[in-house]
């Protein structure tokens, strides 16, 4: 109906039924005595066109301004009504707000808004653009709805508004914008044409003469601020007057409010030190009844103001802060003289804040994903988004309280030598603290933004001697180049505005560190010169900026100029060096193709290692992927170097360090400080480096693990099982085989009596799950109805034992076997079957907040998963794809990129055999060609609705996520063989890959058919706006490039994944798959060359006439359509 409404002669058949029932409604409603057709009435019909003036179909949204246009002409006390006004109001901060999720949150596009208090709803489109037209049109109608109910009622209008301006709380708007508010002041101050006196003003030209004065007055009034919960002002107190003719203050008077408060304040930042929960209306009552008395009282203020403060600071949340500036500000404005000692008090708290570690201050750690637990499971938005929030809670305080010292110490410049005095010993607190922060990437603009301030307090002060300026510069610059200590960050989640807004701080600090150039620029006396210092701050600000530029406008092309070069740096290596060594190794991670750069890094780690045992990134510079001739006296440093991340660590065991002790013993050490949850994730890689462990390092680690995890034990065994034998049939045994058979038995030998009977249960249920194939082979030239019942027969007879677990799930239980639920799959001379498993599993409660992550409650949750049993198959590859697909979905969720990825699990459980979970709630590409869906396009508007609904919309933004990131993924392995049998569609309208035989350096046939980077078809183009110019197909463009530009900083840790297996003897490896792989990143090119790289590639995929080839090969061939 949407689509006919939009492209058909239906629409405008629709939009006269309307101007029909609008006009039946006006000549009623006009001519009309009847109370339904009161003004009240009316006004909500009024708040219903203006939804639809809102609306996300054009015809729809003309039909109701020319039905507000008329309504309001002929009857304009409709708009004169609260529900009609609010509700234009309340619209156009919902129209502003989702105009401003389209900076913040660029790719999880929000379709429903809703205001309670001005009872509206609208459902809008994803088109960005179209959001901006239709709050331009609606805001440009208001203005002239509104104009005319000022002219009508002004008096009436203007009360309307001011009580709209009075029911207000911050929910979280950036920047404090709500557009309704703004719309409700400007309008407020307008003079009335009705009004023949102001109306009939000489006009001066460049005044906006207005009555703005008029209507504040009105509204301050209204907040009957002379009187704080009904207790009325000193100044009003009652007074005895005596016969003499003088007058006495009642004595109990004026000392009981301000006594009330103290006493009020005083108990509750007692609770809250108490660690008591206290509501935030209480807070706030009390905090801003003692400021009003505090503001009116001359004598006993001391404790109000340490308890005004304190409790803010003790509450510590935005929402606290927040109030607490506002109220500090206005008691400093109507109370000068408590000036210094407000500021002192706020002084005092943010050192306080510091050492108790919170806020910025807190020690929350920003984990390379490659430390972290890695999960086959999908992507999940809303848990990024949750972390996000988290780390803005976490930073809001601090920033909120940056920007008012910020804005004070401006207004208060040259006041009084005591306020210096503060802010001096403030900045140098702070910036000498400021090495242990925050990590997140979100945490970039609060950190530049206390080192703008505390640049402005330098050049600001004039009555500093020369040495304390010097060590102040000094601190600040120590405190900025603190940031990039880190490894290189880009962003956190979507938010396009943050970075933008990170981009301007970098460039502020820059203008104005320039402005302090002459201090410290030259040697005096003790004092060294700072000028290579700063000059290794602004080129590493310049590069940052860079990069930054780069992720805010990924499809931009801009002169290469713009790109930091990596001779910027070499005259300043020393300087990072004695600074702090972390800034040199990281140099290497920002220019990862400068061989000049990485040897300099690589003398000053030989010189002096000692100074980097806790950077474990230097490893990589000073070890390299064997073990240099030159690294001897060195090594002993190992003892004490800082854990590199698991899967670093393994690849110490290969042959080319030699099996050099340290070496070895530092591995071991590294592996065992993570969790097994951790090292879990890389059971092939560490099974296959027994094959080089002539020590027995490795089946030590192995042995003393499986004592901590039982599913550890059981993962290694099936593994080493599958590795046993270079065949599917078990007839060409691996050269490792005796060490696998003699780890295996060594490590089954150390179960205790409870871990033995564990794992004689699951093997056993796991061997009859499996043993069902074999009972198949009889009947594998027999009908399907025939087989399905050989397959339930034999799952009848499966008893399911107290915590037995599939392979491919060991955080689930096994509960239940759906008998019937046995399916034959097509293979010639094998027999897979699928069948389904009731299990349960235990989840982390969803509300629990991240401080209670280690204590959280869990909650099991029962669920259905299929899963499929290959015998004769080798599922090796595939896991080995699957593990690489999850290691980038952890890079993705490490940068809160908005992509799409599901590794499902696959487990090889010996030569040949393995079991796949199914994906849940899809269908094939190829299935949908066999139900006669002509195409992708066609398939999304049969089970979601037009292109206009939301349903498709939002299952084309899924549409766009997922195909990024397997997009690029695709590139990267060069995944094969992508036919429509490979490729799914889920319920939600991801698109996801299966089947991963052909990866890497091999090709069905090894012949390269499909020569494009990836698969990129025109019906996948149509889902995606039909157009390479159209917003969802950019919105993939720019998803597609972050996502390289992500992963290009991990290519190491992705090479250790796949280098450990390279003697695996799977078909996917030649001698020049690592070199290959690694070139893929194009580790040469600049950020903005690679992001220009990834639209070529795109561009090529969208272009190839192989692709196409392809498919109709595998039509002729397979008999699978497309």
């Amino acid at each position: 109906m949407e689509s006919k409404v939009k492209t058909t002669a239906m629409g405008t058949c629709m939009l006269a039924v309307a101007t029909n029932s609008v006009d039946a409604y006006l000549q009623r409603a006009v001519s009309a005595y009847r109370q339904g057709f009161a003004a009240p009435q009316v006004a909500l019909q009024l708040a219903t066109l203006f939804e639809g003036c809102c609306h996300r179909i054009p015809k729809v949204q003309h039909a109701a301004v020319s039905a507000s246009d008329r309504l309001i002409n002929q009857i304009p006390s409709a708009l004169c009504q609260k529900g009609s006004l609010f509700a234009l109001l309340e619209l156009l901060t919902l129209m502003w707000k989702s105009c401003l999720d389209a900076e913040t949150d660029e790719y999880d596009w929000k379709s429903t808004y809703h205001s309670e208090r001005g009872k509206v709803t609208i459902h809008l489109s994803d088109n960005a653009a179209y959001r901006r037209d239709t709050l331009a049109n609606f805001h440009k109608r208001c203005r002239m709805w509104v104009s005319k109910a000022i002219d009508a009622a002004p008096l009436d209008v203007k009360g309307l508004l001011q009580a709209y301006l009075e029911d207000y709380e911050d929910d979280g708007t950036y920047g404090h914008v709500a557009l309704g508010r703004s719309f409700a002041v400007e309008m407020g101050s307008m003079i009335p044409a009705t009004d023949q006196r102001l109306t009939n003003l000489d006009r001066q030209s460049g005044l906006g003469v207005n009555t703005a004065s008029e209507f504040i007055a009105q509204y301050t009034t209204r907040q009957e601020y002379r009187h704080v919960d009904g207790k009325v002002n000193d100044d009003e107190a009652w007074a005895l007057v005596g016969y003499g003719g003088t007058s006495d203050v009642l004595a109990s008077q004026p000392l009981q409010p301000r006594l009330d408060e103290a006493l009020e304040l005083r108990r509750v930042g007692l609770m809250l030190k108490r660690r008591e929960h206290v509501p935030f209306s209480v807070v706030r009552s009390a905090l801003r009844n003692a400021a009003s008395v505090l503001s009116r009282s001359r004598t006993g203020r001391t404790p109000l103001i340490q308890d005004l403060v304190g409790i803010p600071f003790a509450v510590f949340t935005k929402q606290a802060i927040n109030l607490g500036i506002s109220l500090w500000l206005g008691v400093i404005k109507e109370t000068p003289s408590l000036e210094t000692r407000v500021l002192a008090e706020v002084a005092a708290g943010w050192e306080n804040s510091i050492r108790q570690r919170k806020g910025f201050f807190s020690r929350f750690e920003h984990h390379d994903p490659f430390y972290v637990k890695e999960e086959f499971a999908p992507s999940k938005w809303e848990a990024i988004s949750k972390r996000q929030q988290t780390v803005h809670n976490l930073i809001a305080p601090h920033l909120r309280l940056t920007h008012m010292l910020s804005s004070h110490f401006s207004a208060s410049r040259l006041t009084s030598p005591s306020i210096e005095s503060i802010y001096a010993r403030l900045m140098r607190m702070t910036t000498l603290n400021m090495k242990h922060t925050v990590a997140s990437p979100l945490a970039r603009e609060v950190h530049f933004q206390i080192v703008l301030l505390a640049l402005k307090i330098l050049k600001s002060f004039t009555t500093l001697e020369l040495p304390t300026k010097w060590r102040l510069k000094d601190a600040i610059l120590s405190a900025g180049l603190a940031w990039f200590a880190m490894s290189p960050r880009w962003s956190f989640g979507s938010n396009r505005l943050q970075v933008k807004a990170e981009v301007k701080i970098l460039h502020d600090v820059t203008s104005t560190l320039q402005t302090l150039a002459n201090v410290g620029s030259r040697p005096n006396g003790s004092l060294a010169s700072l000028q290579s210092k700063q000059e290794l701050f602004v080129q590493l600000i310049q590069q940052e900026i860079g990069r930054l530029t780069v992720w805010i406008t990924p499809l931009l092309q801009e002169s290469r100029g713009s790109d930091a070069k990596d001779a910027n740096f070499f005259g300043l290596l020393d300087t990072a060096w004695q600074e702090d060594p972390r800034i040199a190794v990281q140099l290497a991670a920002r220019f990862p193709s400068s061989s000049r750069l990485h040897q300099d890094i690589r003398k000053h780690l030989m010189r002096q290692p000692e100074r980097a045992v806790h950077e474990p990134d230097a490893l990589y510079l000073m070890l390299g992927s064997s073990l240099p001739s030159d690294v001897k006296a060195q090594l002993k440093y190992l003892l004490y170097w800082a854990p590199l991340n698991p899967m670093a660590a393994v690849t110490y065991f290969l042959p080319a360090y030699g099996n050099h002790p340290f070496v070895i013993q530092y591995a071991v050490r590294a592996l065992e400080s993570h969790s097994v949850d951790v090292t879990f994730f890389y059971v092939p890689q560490i099974v296959q480096t027994l094959r080089y462990d002539a020590l027995g390092y490795v089946e030590r680690y192995i042995i003393e693990t499986a004592k901590f995890s039982q599913l550890f034990a059981h993962q290694i065994i099936w593994n080493m099982k599958a590795n046993a034998y270079k065949d599917e049939d078990s007839e060409v045994p691996d050269p490792v085989k005796p060490v696998l058979d003699k780890v295996m038995g060594a490590l089954i030998d150390s179960f205790s009596r409870e871990d033995r009977d564990f794992y004689e249960r699951e093997f056993d249920f796991f061997g009859k799950v499996t043993g069902v194939s074999g009972t198949l082979k009889p009947f594998i030239k027999r009908p399907k109805p025939e087989k399905k019942q050989k397959i339930e027969e034999e799952l009848r007879k499966i008893q399911v034992d107290v915590g037995v677990y599939l392979p491919s799930n060991p955080d689930g239980v096994v509960i239940g076997i759906d008998r019937k639920s046995g399916k034959p799959l097509q293979s010639h001379a094998k027999a897979p079957y699928m069948a389904t498993f009731r299990i349960r599993k235990d989840e982390a409660d969803p509300e629990a907040t991240a401080q209670d992550e280690d204590t959280a409650s869990h909650m099991a949750k029962l669920v259905w998963q299929s899963a499929i049993f290959k015998v004769g198959d080798d599922c090796r590859q595939d896991v080995l794809a699957l593990q690489l697909i999850a290691a980038f979905r952890g890079i993705f969720n490490n940068v809160g990129l908005d992509a799409f990825v599901f590794p499902y699990r696959v487990t090889a459980t010996a030569p040949g055999c393995g079991v796949i979970d199914v994906l849940p709630n899809s269908i094939s590409r190829d299935m949908l060609g066999r139900e006669a869906v002509n195409g992708l396009y066609d398939y999304f508007v049969s089970k979601y609705g037009s292109e206009d609904s939301i349903r498709f919309q939002e299952a084309r933004s899924n549409f766009v996520k997922s195909m990024a990131a397997y997009s690029i993924i695709s590139y990267l392995l060069q995944f094969k063989d992508r036919h429509n049998g490979n490729i799914m569609v889920d319920d939600a309208g991801h698109i996801l890959h299966i089947d991963f035989g052909f990866c890497f350096d091999i090709a069905p046939g090894g012949i390269k058919f499909e020569r494009a980077p990836f698969k990129l078809t025109p019906e996948m183009v149509a889902v995606m706006g039909g157009s390479t110019q159209s917003q969802p197909f950019r919105a993939f463009e720019e998803l597609c490039i972050k996502a390289f530009l992500a992963s290009r900083q991990y290519v190491e840790q992705l090479s250790h994944i796949v280098m450990t297996m390279l003697d695996s003897g799977l078909p996917c490896f030649k001698p020049t798959t690592i070199q290959h792989f690694k070139e893929r990143f194009v580790l040469q090119k600049s950020d903005r060359e690679a992001a220009d790289f990834v639209r070529k590639l795109v561009h090529l995929s969208e272009r190839s006439y192989s692709t196409g080839v392809y498919d109709y090969f595998q039509l002729l061939t397979n008999g699978i359509p497309y």
